[in-house]
């Protein structure tokens, strides 16, 4: 019986702790926190565009896409510099587009994300970039 209790105490315990979001990385630098960010936000984005709503304002964290901590610091250069202003670019011009526009310009947004992840070297995160490409 006192076993049962124990295991018991312990499951309940153990459910009762705080679950870990998904968009959060157990060690992670800025840069990756800061792209878990963008991709949860191009996910909902996706979806109020379908649906008609009104997408909000530019994120101005997205930012900081320029300066933030990379994981891997040998990576900052000048082809990525000029990636990571084109990003900044398509993230406002989505914001900025009209209703009409806002299908192409998200698209522009993934694309975005792709070129740079293809042809700066950081080649993990595109099978998960390719997933928030526009699903008719």
């Amino acid at each position: 019986m006192r076993i049962l209790l124990s295991l018991s105490f312990i499951l309940l315990i153990s459910s009762c702790q705080e679950k870990k979001s998904k968009y959060v990385l157990d060690e992670k630098s800025e840069m990756a926190q800061l792209m878990l960010d963008m991709h949860a936000s191009l996910d909902e984005v996706q979806l109020k565009i379908k649906n008609g709503e009104n997408i909000g304002d530019y994120p101005e964290e997205f930012d900081k896409v320029i300066d933030a901590e990379m994981t891997d610091e040998s990576m900052r250069s000048d082809s990525w510099e000029s990636f990571a202003n084109a990003l900044i670019e398509s993230e406002r011009a989505l914001y900025n587009a009209a209703p009409e526009e806002q299908e192409q310009a998200y698209k522009n947004v993934v694309n975005s994300c792709l070129a740079c992840h293809t042809n700066v070297g950081c080649s993990g995160p595109i099978p998960k970039i390719k997933k928030l490409s526009w699903k008719p």
